[in-house]
């Protein structure tokens, strides 16, 4: 007795209809809202240090570990327009 067997018993392959949408279509609504506003942000941080590179001076005053207030005013406070806007 001879039995016929095929070769290929199922092809493994997804194909468009079981695949679903591209993951490679782009970031889609929500990540430009969130990327429009972190380049929002962005700027506004600039525009701030532009105008006063001082005014953080005192975000770290209220921090818990000591070596939070001193890096903060011996590291990003030493020169604060370095660190915002690349003017030294």
């Amino acid at each position: 007795m001879v039995i016929a067997v095929s070769s290929r018993l199922h092809d493994a392959r997804p194909t468009e209809a079981t695949r679903g949408p591209s993951r490679r279509a782009g970031p889609g609504l929500v990540g430009r809202l969130v990327g429009g506003f972190y380049l929002s942000m962005g700027g506004v941080h600039l525009g701030i240090v532009a105008a006063d590179p001082g005014f953080y001076r005192g975000f770290a005053d209220a921090a818990l570990l000591p070596f939070v207030r001193t890096g903060w005013d011996d590291i990003f406070m030493a020169h604060p327009s370095a660190w915002g806007d690349g003017r030294r």
